[in-house]
């Protein structure tokens, strides 16, 4: 599942889709302008090359979840960024803090898309 969050408004979620193959999820980023904001999660992505998500690495295999939140462009990727994986079906809880000092939280938990 992908989620694109509006860098000028965050929290606006501007898309939300599932995908079947990384090869449907690379060619919908590609649509997609510089500066987005992705919220990834996703299994099977161990072969994926999705070079437009900043600071993205393949997951070692396609039994872990990859949990991606980060930003769509070139250059380097931002401080607040994640990349990580877990087994499936795991809670994950990310703290993000944004620069005005305010806490957001993002979290998943299995089952919930």
């Amino acid at each position: 599942m992908i989620v694109v969050i509006d860098q000028n408004y965050l929290g606006c979620i501007l898309q939300c889709r599932s995908f079947s193959s990384s090869a449907d999820l690379s060619d919908f980023i590609n649509t997609l302008p510089n500066g987005r904001i992705i919220a990834l999660r996703a299994t099977g992505l161990k072969d994926a090359a999705l070079p437009r998500l900043i600071g993205f690495q393949p997951p070692p295999s396609d039994d872990l979840q990859l949990i991606y939140i980060g930003q769509l462009g070139s250059g380097t990727s931002p401080q607040w960024t994640v990349c990580t994986t877990e087994h499936k079906g795991a809670l994950v809880e990310i703290d993000c803090t944004t620069s005005d000092n305010s806490t957001y939280k993002l979290r998943t938990e299995k089952g919930v898309a």
